[in-house]
């Protein structure tokens, strides 16, 4: 009976050591998980202002700096003909009329009115307008109705979305893509789906489970900003396919 004791004991603490050691593997999974959500979450920050400094240096910097040049002719140049004078006012003038577009193009970007003005669904029908403009395949956009929610979460919406069709762009090469949106009870569910090349990745959960590249683990930290629900398929040849499921607070029931 003691030894019987003995071995019980023995096993309870071999059995509560592994059960701890257990415990502690999980608690380092989840903390390298969430620190993957924060540095993805940052990076995607960072990418996102370099692109908008470039903007700016690029686009709108060299647009202003060629206008200042146009107006300091007018300056220095004053006996020049009217004829010259009016040629350096049309060109200066075709340059300001650009630079305001592209500072509005910029300004979309950041955070379109039509998001902030109408909500999440009018902005998607202006970005898939925009998609189907560049030539480069066909969105289908299924949404029956017109509910507004939270506006960080239509925001968060929004950039999944718009990050979706940057991947495809970049790297799916398809020729069409399915888009839909539906509102359910006090959910959102999200659909998206390119017939493009596809690559290997079996279905997963985003909880718990880590998905590389920066493109999706951007999506990935924005779903767990909504505390939603995420699934993703893909295969070789197979296209893409992406549901998510979120909670929401409509707010114009």
């Amino acid at each position: 009976m003691l030894l019987l004791a003995i071995a019980i004991v023995i096993y309870f603490v071999i059995y509560q050591k592994r059960l701890t050691t257990q415990q502690e593997k999980l608690l380092r999974l989840e903390f390298e998980y969430q620190k993957d959500l924060v540095n993805s979450s940052i990076q995607t920050q960072e990418a996102e202002r370099k692109r908008i400094a470039a903007d700016l240096h690029d686009s709108i910097g060299s647009q202003l700096s060629a206008t200042k040049l146009y107006l300091r002719q007018l300056l220095r140049n004053p006996e020049k003909s009217e004829e010259y004078q009016q040629q350096v006012k049309r060109e200066a003038m075709e340059l300001l009329e650009e630079t305001i577009l592209n500072v509005r193009q910029i300004t979309h970007d950041l955070l379109p009115l039509s998001l902030e003005r109408f909500g999440l669904v009018a902005a998607l029908e202006d970005l898939v307008d925009r998609y189907n403009e560049l030539g480069e395949g066909e969105v289908q956009f299924d949404c029956r109705e017109e509910r507004r929610f939270e506006v960080e979460k239509e925001v968060a919406f929004y950039r999944i979305i718009q990050e979706l069709f940057n991947n495809t762009l970049k790297h799916a090469r398809a020729q069409r893509i399915e888009l839909s949106l539906q509102f359910r009870d006090s959910q959102v569910h999200l659909q998206y789906q390119d017939y493009g090349v596809g690559f290997d990745f079996p279905t997963r959960h985003a909880t718990g489970k880590s998905i590389k590249g920066l493109g999706l683990k951007s999506i990935e930290s924005r779903a767990n900003f909504l505390a939603a629900e995420m699934r993703v398929n893909s295969a070789p040849t197979a296209g893409f396919l992406f549901q998510l499921e979120a909670p929401v607070q409509f707010t114009n029931d």
